[in-house]
């Protein structure tokens, strides 16, 4: 007889080359044989080789090597241990640093303090500027924290605009503690038929500062600009991108500005959408992460939240391109929305929470994804509920990125009762519970978490810094606080 040889089925690719081919899974591995083939699973995953599941090595006992003090985030095939706030390490091995927390010092006859809040790092030991409104009194107070938890106030800035500090927004310049800031008056000028708001902006430095106004729209005075406003950190180009919210009575707005180190501004695109019932520009966020720009904004009114992809490349003062995705939530509190805030993971993907603090509240994780053609598509990874009746969870939230473990932070807050702001680590497509945070000298009707912030741990330095405000406490005086997890903090 003739002579048979072996055919490889593991070689074979598609039907096309008219060999017999293995079904083995994809997450599989395909071993041949004389006369047949075998699939085994590859590792972190499990079944019998044609149908092959994750293993969740966080649940499963003894599948991970993460330390006691360490959070598990399950990934695709594998699994990431993290260290939790208040220990630092590669998650195998944690070490205890402190939880320190301080209550930040407010100028007599304050009042509102701590109703916006915003953090940025600089320099490579932990430093980092935090900067508080008081729009009762049209105050911001700048301050500059240490790494050994103390802190020092390096500007109080006053200005006579009505509602002068409802928000605040910083992005650290270089590494001596200079700081681009801006700061919202949304509700400059009041009328039954006009509102007009004004958004400032100051770079402050050593031994000063200079200020000037961002330009606003002229074309509708019925919207409150500056409602909402963020900064992205610089880009190598010491260039940073702005986006002010605008809702209005019946439209809203988003504008996107792009400002260089001194405070210079250049609006670069407007984002407006028309709609008798729209909200647009509640809330807003930008992020930017080598040279990579995404902005969301929101609309409660409509349960949305838009996404914005910014080309940073400029040509006669506009974006080149934009990419949009809408994230539609049916919730009847109609409140998703209300908080937002974004930022870009390691493949320089938008990862976004948006809060929805109706009632109980809620909160919601959401991940991008960049198709063959370039396209981001956005999809939920996580929710979490409020715990208490009426707490309104998901009213204050941000995120932030980590530098030395490439997951996110990000801080959800609850500020009615006593208030509660809860960290949250992302990664891959896991969120996890980290700890939770309360005022340490914190009454019932403080409202902690009215405003909160979160910054990351930084590429050379080990400290995780939140700064939480509490508006109504002491009478509605308000302060501030800020929760450090750093090993200097215990010196």
């Amino acid at each position: 007889g003739g002579q048979c040889e072996n055919v490889n089925e593991c070689a074979a690719k598609d039907a096309s080359e008219l060999l017999p081919s293995h079904n083995c899974h994809s997450n599989a591995t395909c071993t041949d044989s004389e006369g047949s083939f075998g699939c085994t699973c590859n590792s972190g995953y499990q079944g019998n080789g044609v149908t092959c599941s994750d293993v969740n090595e966080c649940i499963e006992a003894g599948l991970n090597n993460c330390h006691s003090h360490a959070t598990c985030n399950n990934l695709p095939g594998s699994f990431q241990c993290g260290c939790n706030f208040g220990y630092e390490g590669n998650g195998v091995s944690c070490s205890q640093t402190c939880v320190s927390s301080a209550e930040i010092s407010k100028d007599s006859g304050a009042r509102l303090f701590g109703s916006a809040v915003d953090v940025c790092y600089y320099g490579n030991k932990g430093h980092a500027i935090v900067v508080v409104g008081a729009p009762a009194v049209t105050k911001l107070v700048v301050y500059r924290w240490n790494p050994d938890g103390t802190y020092s106030t390096i500007r109080r800035i006053e200005n006579n605009l009505l509602s002068f500090g409802s928000d605040v927004t910083v992005s650290c310049v270089g590494n001596n503690g200079d700081a681009l800031v801006l700061v919202s008056a949304p509700e400059v000028d009041i009328s039954p038929y006009t509102r007009v708001g004004q958004v400032r902006r100051y770079f402050v430095h050593s031994t000063g500062y200079s200020s000037s106004f961002l330009s606003r729209p002229s074309t509708n005075t019925n919207l409150l600009f500056g409602k909402s406003i963020s900064l992205s950190p610089l880009n190598s180009d010491e260039k940073s991108f702005a986006v002010v919210g605008a809702p209005g009575y019946f439209n809203g707005g988003a504008w996107v500005y792009a400002m260089s180190k001194t405070g210079n501004s250049e609006k670069i695109q407007e984002f407006i959408l028309q709609d008798a019932k729209t909200n647009f520009g509640y809330a807003v966020s930008i992020t930017m992460r080598n040279d990579n720009v995404f902005a969301a904004v929101s609309d409660p009114n409509q349960n949305k939240a838009h996404v914005f992809q910014i080309n940073p490349s400029l040509q006669n003062g506009q974006v080149i391109s934009i990419a949009i995705n809408h994230i539609d939530h049916v919730s009847a509190s109609g409140s998703f929305g209300s908080a937002v805030g974004i930022a870009l993971n390691s493949n320089n993907m938008p990862v976004l929470v948006v809060g929805a603090p109706e009632g109980k509240g809620a909160a919601y994780f959401y991940k991008g994804t960049e198709s063959d053609d370039g396209s981001v598509t956005i999809s939920q990874i996580g929710g979490w509920d409020g715990g208490n009746d009426s707490g309104h969870f998901g009213s204050n939230v941000s995120i932030s990125h980590d530098a030395q473990s490439e997951r996110l932070v990000a801080v959800v807050s609850e500020p009615f009762a006593k208030g509660t702001s809860y960290v949250y680590d992302v990664a891959g497509d896991t969120v996890q519970l980290r700890t939770s945070l309360t005022a340490p000298n914190g009454n019932s009707g403080d409202s902690f978490g009215t405003s909160s912030v979160i910054a990351g741990t930084g590429a050379t330095h080990s400290t995780d810094i939140v700064v939480v405000g509490a508006p109504d406490h002491a009478s509605s005086t308000g302060t501030a606080y800020v929760f450090v997890s750093s090993k200097n903090a215990c010196n």
